[in-house]
């Protein structure tokens, strides 16, 4: 009896320990935020362990470590764009989240936040803004009006109205933000440069060139100084956020004609991730689409053919070919192609990207119908009118099955239908004539 007790009693401390190290490392992954090539391959191996003692019941997990196993999977998944993954976790922290605490406890607020922006990264904005309000309703409560981790919400918020175009509701938030770290005993100069280099981006879109100037520059001249004076994993935060910084500052310049500026800037931008992450990093194939954009925008077509041939190339090999980048990378090489009359390439690509977009969103789903209006537009100036035709009106039948469609993407088929018709006649009636 006494050797079955002593057996029993060693394999739960075998297990207690077990789920110890794993949680600690998952910890680990969680604080690093953005995950290295070499993180990730390293990484990868502990995973399924992660996932195990994630499912181990409330008596065994206290509450740190239940809240840095799901932190560390969703920041593995999220450091790759694996976003529908990424999606599962958050959902299922969430789910665990109510069973084990009340639903204003702050750590399902963290939930909220989590989904929240896995949301976004997919283009699923219809409960974006509502969770993360949620969120910052439980940190109010919890924690107060003037906690570090509401200024954090304030911010995210932000950013989800900059991208649906509310910018004076994006400025408040962000200086709401700003307000409440001003408040803070600790050190927040880091968390005050993301603030302002989110603003710098609400004041270019605002075309408030000199204020989102000196905010970028301001942004930078901290980070520089973080930099040279940091300790342990600080350094990987700060050049990540150099690196996004940079780029901010350069497309303010790309509004007042600084070119020269500018390709230096978004080259500065990528070596940094490259330096950070790894020359095949996800995040390095944003800024070559980027760089790819500017020399595309200036007729450098074989300069921007071939920093989008490696976008796509990496956003395929690490994401699959089934990914929303990947598609963007299709599109904007097939508008390249398109320039180079290269246009069995660019049909090719068009249609790529319409099937991808197909496959992530589903049928019925505005980013559809913009990539059959932009093929329809490639057949139309390629007097191919019948194509164009078929083709907008699967754009346009997309359209009346949702509920908020953009209405300017909507006029703007029923122009291109109404043209296509016009067309379709006169030439009908050239032939008959």
């Amino acid at each position: 009896m006494n050797l079955q007790f002593r057996q029993i009693t060693e394999s739960e401390t075998l297990k207690q320990a077990f789920c110890q190290v794993i949680s600690d490392y998952a910890q680990q992954i969680a604080d690093k935020g953005l995950l290295t090539d070499e993180d990730i391959n390293v990484t990868k191996l502990t995973i399924p362990h992660i996932k195990e003692v994630s499912k181990f019941p409330p008596t065994q997990l206290n509450e740190h470590d239940f809240v840095s196993l799901f932190l560390g999977l969703i920041r593995y998944y999220s450091s790759q764009k694996l976003y529908p993954i990424e999606e599962i976790w958050c959902l299922e922290f969430l789910d665990k989240a109510k069973d084990r605490f009340e639903d204003n406890h702050t750590n399902v607020a963290v939930c909220l936040r989590e989904l929240a922006l896995v949301y976004q990264a997919q283009e699923k904005y219809s409960e974006v803004e509502n969770l993360l309000n949620r969120a910052i309703d439980i940190q109010n409560e919890q924690l107060g009006e003037r906690h570090i981790e509401v200024a954090k919400l304030f911010r995210d918020l932000a950013s989800f109205y900059i991208i649906q175009g509310r910018l004076d509701e994006a400025e408040s938030a962000y200086k709401k933000a700003l307000d409440i770290l001003a408040h803070q005993n600790e050190n927040v100069d880091f968390e005050i440069t993301v603030v302002y280099n989110n603003l710098a981006l609400v004041y270019h879109a605002q075309r408030r060139l000199d204020e989102a100037e000196k905010l970028s520059q301001r942004s930078i001249y901290i980070l520089t100084e973080l930099t040279r004076n940091c300790i342990s994993e600080q350094p990987r935060i700060f050049l990540n956020a150099m690196a996004t910084a940079t780029h901010t500052l350069a497309a303010i310049y790309e509004m007042t004609g600084q070119d020269n500026k500018v390709e230096a800037l978004l080259n500065e931008s990528i070596f940094l991730h490259e330096k950070l992450l790894g020359k095949e990093n996800v995040n390095v194939a944003t800024g070559l689409n980027y760089l790819a954009t500017f020399y595309y925008e200036r007729g450098r077509l074989p300069e921007a053919e071939a920093h989008c041939k490696r976008a796509l190339n990496i956003r395929s090999q690490k994401l699959g070919k089934h990914h929303l980048s990947v598609a963007d990378s299709l599109n904007n090489l097939a508008h390249i192609y398109r320039l180079q009359s290269k246009n069995i390439e660019a049909e090719r690509l068009l249609l790529e990207t319409i099937q991808v977009k197909k496959n992530v969103f589903g049928q019925f789903h505005s980013s559809v119908a913009i990539s059959l209006k932009i093929l329809s537009d490639f057949y139309y100036y390629q007097q191919r009118p019948v194509e164009a035709h078929t083709t907008l009106v699967e754009a346009s039948e997309i359209c009346d099955q949702l509920t908020d469609i953009d209405l300017n993407l909507k006029n703007s088929i029923q122009v291109g239908l109404s043209a296509l018709e016009k067309m379709t006649r006169t030439a009908s009636a050239i032939t008959n004539g």
